[in-house]
């Protein structure tokens, strides 16, 4: 018997990624108030939506800029004869990739080889700006994020025909029947991608819940504005008041408050569940220089159901809801035939 391992540290940075077009996130709309500005809203509720005169009125014809008055806002941001101003393509963005990645592979008897691959990995990502008054990108876990990678597969050349186990000394009829089967499989287990985080409630508390179920997939208690607390009812038809432990606080007005919430939770993680695939193959080896393959091959054999991600809306009741669905392919089937000469 025979057994390799190699233990290696895979890592990458890379600069000057653009913050959108091909890569991820939107452009950015500059055409917005400052942080000093969005401080004095937050102390008076009318500073921002008081009308005032508005310098373009007639100069604008079909557009909302045209009246005599305008919100006092629309008048303080850097652009005031247009609503918004997108810039794209920014070339700020940033990737991390640091990973330990261990693989042992080994060699029975009997054609039997056996690979167990395992990674332990971080991917981090500055790509999309958490509010437009940021001067860069916010740093935060990758979409595809997964800390915990295991594959195990195998390849199983079955004893039989000329030169193994059994029937060795098989003629070359008898050969190309019960010769040159081999079989495959494939299994990986892994973590979930990171929750996709509200940006209309701040999170106050770690929200992972045990148990976890689909219907309650973390803590769904909410701190509204008002003072009072609800959650969704368990049929998810609803609203329930006075739950205690609330994770996320509403924030009361959106317009004049930055978002706090980082873009991706590195607590609560998206369903995921173990998936094989697997393959049977017989080689026909009809002469030197002329052979054939027929492949049987399944994907997600056991017809593993991987469920979608949860709701992340705390104002919809079906906050914390993984709905009922499947995220990945169904088993699939496929038949394969090869001649080579």
């Amino acid at each position: 018997m025979r057994s390799v391992i190699d233990i290696e540290y895979v890592g990458s940075r890379s600069y000057h990624i653009n913050t959108n077009d091909n890569q991820a996130g939107t452009a950015r709309n500059i055409n917005v108030p400052s942080l000093q500005q969005l401080a004095l809203a937050q102390q008076n509720s009318t500073y921002f939506t008081q009308a005032v005169p508005n310098p373009f009125a007639g100069l604008l014809p079909g557009t909302s800029l045209n009246s005599a008055t305008v919100p006092r806002s629309q008048l303080l941001i850097p652009y005031p004869q247009f609503s918004a101003v997108f810039e794209g393509s920014e070339s700020v963005g940033k990737l991390w990739y640091d990973s330990l990645q261990v693989n042992l592979e080994k060699r029975l008897s009997e054609g039997l080889v056996f690979n167990v691959a395992y990674t332990f990995s971080k991917q981090i990502e500055a790509l999309t700006f958490l509010n437009n008054q940021d001067r860069l990108p916010a740093r935060t876990l990758a979409a595809t994020d997964r800390p915990h990678r295991l594959v195990i597969s195998g390849v199983y050349q079955l004893p039989f025909g000329r030169g193994r186990k059994f029937l060795g000394g098989a003629g070359h009829a008898l050969d190309l029947l019960v010769g040159g089967w081999e079989y495959n499989w494939d299994g990986v287990m892994q973590s979930g991608t990171p929750l996709s985080l509200p940006g209309n409630f701040s999170l106050i508390a770690d929200p992972r819940t045990t148990p976890q179920t689909y219907n309650y997939f973390f803590n769904t208690c909410e701190l509204l504005s008002n003072g009072t607390t609800r959650m969704p009812n368990p049929a998810h038809n609803g609203f329930v008041t006075g739950c205690a432990n609330p994770a996320w606080q509403q924030i009361a007005n959106t317009s004049v408050t930055l978002r706090t919430n980082p873009l991706r939770s590195p607590n609560v993680r998206n369903p995921w569940a173990p998936s094989f695939d697997m393959s049977l193959v017989k080689r026909f080896n009809i002469r030197e220089n002329i052979n054939a393959d027929f492949r049987f091959e399944a994907f997600n054999v056991f017809n593993t159901v991987i469920r979608g991600t949860p709701t992340t809306d705390p104002t919809s009741q079906n906050f914390g809801l993984v709905a009922i669905g499947q995220s990945n392919y169904p088993r699939q089937v496929q038949l394969g035939f090869k001649f080579n000469f």
